[in-house]
């Protein structure tokens, strides 16, 4: 598991519209989806090695989220892990 703060450092409302993962293994929490000039929101991204079978070694999962931001409209965060046997 993993936090990202995603902090609107602009003078406008910063509108997450959709957010979306590279698999069905993560999943990811955004705390809020409208973010007031000057402040914060919480993504929580949760990767489950367990979903699926025969997963070990390095892996990486993406999060997209679609923005309100003409310079940003897409963001995209990385959680990388090393599932190693139980």
């Amino acid at each position: 598991q993993q936090t990202f703060p995603i902090q609107n450092t602009g003078d406008q409302p910063l509108l997450i519209t959709s957010v979306v993962t590279s698999c069905g293994c993560t999943t990811a929490d955004l705390s809020s989806s409208v973010i007031p000039p000057g402040t914060r929101a919480d993504l929580v991204i949760t990767f489950d090695p367990g979903y699926h079978k025969n997963t070990f070694g390095p892996v990486t999962r993406v999060a997209w989220l679609e923005t309100n931001d003409p310079a940003m409209p897409l963001i995209e965060l990385r959680v990388d892990a090393n599932v190693v046997a139980r």
